[in-house]
């Protein structure tokens, strides 16, 4: 018999399991924004929340579509949190780093 989890069940879990991976990703975007784009506080906030919430959200489609057998969890680390993590920061530096972004 399977179990269902409600929406909010699954981003308490999401949110819960993803904290480190979160983290250490949110201090290297913000070590990288500061250093070499040289943005002000506010925008690289700004540009920290969004991508917290598309890692979120992206961690939660990548959770609820978990097609393999092994579980999500190896140590601390959640895998989907890892993979929606990656992209998030690539594509995060790509935008940012492009010459079509303003930031003014």
């Amino acid at each position: 018999m399977e179990k269902s989890i409600t929406l909010f069940e699954l981003l308490e879990l999401v949110f819960l399991f993803s904290l480190a991976v979160s983290v250490l990703g949110r201090i290297i975007q913000f070590l990288y924004l500061r250093s070499k784009l040289k943005i002000s506080h506010k925008r690289t906030a700004l540009v920290l929340i969004i991508s917290e919430l598309s890692s979120w959200i992206l961690t939660a489609i990548i959770w609820h579509a978990w097609p393999f057998e092994i579980d999500v969890m190896y140590y601390f680390i959640c895998i989907p949190t890892l993979i929606g993590e990656m992209f998030i920061l690539a594509f995060t530096f790509i935008i940012v780093r492009s010459k079509r972004f303003v930031w003014a």
